[in-house]
């Protein structure tokens, strides 16, 4: 059965419950804390395996005491991205969280969203039926090396989700 390539980023998720958002110059003392694996990518590839639909993960790992952490999670869990780890920092999400649920988030990029034209031309492509694609990775440095992949494959289908800031 051929797969869906998830394309995307795997990133730390620093989730940090607080009773409001500060105001700026407001000291805040937080709830909790916690350190979770997240990313568009991982999170729809976790989602797919979960209902038992093949999938592939395409997620650049990086460097640094985030990209340690994603990269010794997926191990664990024995996850492999088709994508190589790279020597750039890898990124993290700041999660905030408040009691109702409404959560707030600052991220710093890094090497999760650092695609590279070669990787695309070492995928099985036999293998992939249809690509997810989120839109926060088409608007970094490298999205039109992943717009290129998909005109290159018109067989392919395309899950696309335009994310919070498509406009």
């Amino acid at each position: 059965m051929k797969k869906t390539l998830v394309i995307g980023s795997t990133v730390a998720d620093v989730i940090v419950r607080v009773d409001h958002l500060p105001r700026t110059g407001e000291d805040l003392d937080i709830d909790a804390q916690s350190l979770s694996l997240g990313g568009c990518a991982y999170n729809v590839y976790h989602a797919l395996e979960l209902f038992g639909s093949p999938a592939m993960l395409f997620s650049p790992v990086g460097t640094g005491i985030y990209g340690d952490f994603v990269f010794h999670s997926l191990a664990a869990a024995d996850i492999r991205s088709a994508a190589p780890r790279v020597a750039e920092e890898n990124g993290c999400c700041y999660c905030f969280v408040e009691p109702d649920g409404e959560r707030t988030f600052v991220c710093r990029y890094g090497a999760e969203y650092l695609f590279r034209r070669e990787w695309f031309d070492a995928l099985p492509q036999e293998e992939i039926s249809g690509v997810y694609l989120c839109g926060l990775e088409v608007e970094r440095s490298s999205g039109d090396l992943l717009i290129d992949y998909l005109e290159q494959h018109p067989e392919f289908t395309i899950y696309f989700a335009p994310g919070p800031r498509i406009g």
